[in-house]
């Protein structure tokens, strides 16, 4: 890959570098921190974000990663907040759906 302008070389010191990757490691409190919801809750869908943090918070390592794995893709910390909204569903679209969460530049 050619060095220039649009490629310029990243130079890290192997210590920097563990630094970097061990900052982007899922933990329980980060991924609890990153939760984002919106201001405006019912009762009974704020004790649903409860329950996500509470079950989040109980996972061992490996399930955190495949947790964050489902939910963004990456078993790294990739993004400064993940919101998460509630859809209003009938009786008839009430069925498992599974939606990766979405990443804006603005987050």
């Amino acid at each position: 890959m050619a060095v220039g302008p649009n490629n310029p070389r990243i130079s890290l010191s192997p210590e920097a570098l563990i630094k970097l990757f061990s900052d982007l490691q899922s933990t329980s409190k980060n991924v609890c921190q990153l939760l984002k919801f919106a201001e405006d809750l019912s009762p009974k869908q704020k004790d649903v974000g409860n329950h996500l943090k509470k079950f989040i918070r109980q996972r061992d390592d490996i399930k955190l990663q495949k947790f964050m794995r489902f939910c963004t893709g990456s078993v790294l910390i990739v993004t400064h907040s993940n919101f998460l909204e509630f859809q209003d569903m009938t009786a008839f679209t009430r069925r498992p759906v599974g939606h990766m969460w979405r990443y804006s530049a603005n987050s």
